[in-house]
C-alpha cells in the first residue's frame, strides 16, 4: 500500500467531527491566504483596470470633442462669425433697417409697426443670457408698395441686414402690371431685463 492510500484510509477512520474541523481548518487556511496575498493582487488589478477605462473613456470623449470642434469650425466657416444680441431699445435697430431702406428706394403706402419683445424659446441663446438679462425677439410688420425689383432688392437687403436675425414671413401681392404690394414680418433678437 502506497502512503496515499495509508493516509486516506486513516482519514476515513478518524471520527466524523475531526473529519469535519480537518476540513473546516482547511478551508480557513484557503480563505486566509486567498485574503492576505491574492485579494490584494486582483484590488490592485481592479484599479489599474478602472484607470484604464477611464483613460478610454477621456479618448473617447477627446475624439467627441475634436468631432464637435471641427463641425463648430465648418459652421463657422459657412455661416459666419457670431454676434451677441444688441441691448433692447425697443426695436430701434429694426426701426432704423426700415428708415434706411426707405430712403435708399422708392416705396410707396409704406407702414411699419414693431411689436412688443417677446422671450425666446430656451435653448442655446437663451442659456447665454446671464443675471437679469434675457434675449427677447422684436418683430415688425413692414408694407409698401413697389416695384418687383425694388421689393426683391428690398427683402435682400432686410435678410442681409445684421441688426436683423429673420424675414419670418413674406407675402407679396399684384396690384398693375409693375407695381406690387408686399408685407413683411422681421425678426431682431435683443438682450432685455428679466421683470
Amino acid at each position: 500500500m502506497s502512503p496515499l492510500d495509508t493516509s486516506i484510509q486513516r482519514f476515513s477512520e478518524m471520527p466524523r467531527a475531526a473529519r469535519w474541523a480537518f476540513w473546516a481548518g482547511l478551508f480557513i487556511v484557503c480563505f486566509l491566504i486567498w485574503n492576505d496575498r491574492i485579494r490584494p493582487i486582483a484590488a490592485v488589478w481592479d484599479a489599474r483596470a478602472e484607470e484604464i477605462r477611464q483613460d478610454l473613456a477621456a479618448v473617447q470623449d477627446s475624439e467627441q470633442l475634436l468631432g464637435d470642434l471641427s463641425r463648430a469650425q465648418r459652421e463657422i466657416k459657412v455661416f459666419g462669425p457670431v454676434r451677441p444680441p444688441a441691448r433692447s431699445k425697443s426695436g430701434s435697430a429694426l426701426a432704423d433697417a426700415v428708415t434706411d431702406l426707405l430712403r435708399e428706394y422708392r416705396l410707396s403706402n409704406e407702414s411699419f409697426t414693431l411689436s412688443p419683445p417677446r422671450p425666446l424659446p430656451r435653448g442655446t441663446l437663451t442659456a447665454l443670457a446671464t443675471g437679469n438679462d434675457r434675449i427677447e425677439a422684436v418683430a415688425g410688420d413692414f408694407r409698401f408698395e413697389s416695384s418687383p425689383a425694388d421689393a426683391a432688392a428690398v427683402i435682400a437687403r432686410l435678410e442681409s441686414h445684421r441688426d436683423i436675425e429673420a424675414v419670418t414671413s413674406v407675402l407679396m401681392r399684384r396690384l398693375e402690371r409693375d407695381k406690387v404690394e408686399v408685407q413683411l414680418t422681421i425678426e431682431s433678437w435683443v438682450i432685455g431685463r428679466k421683470q
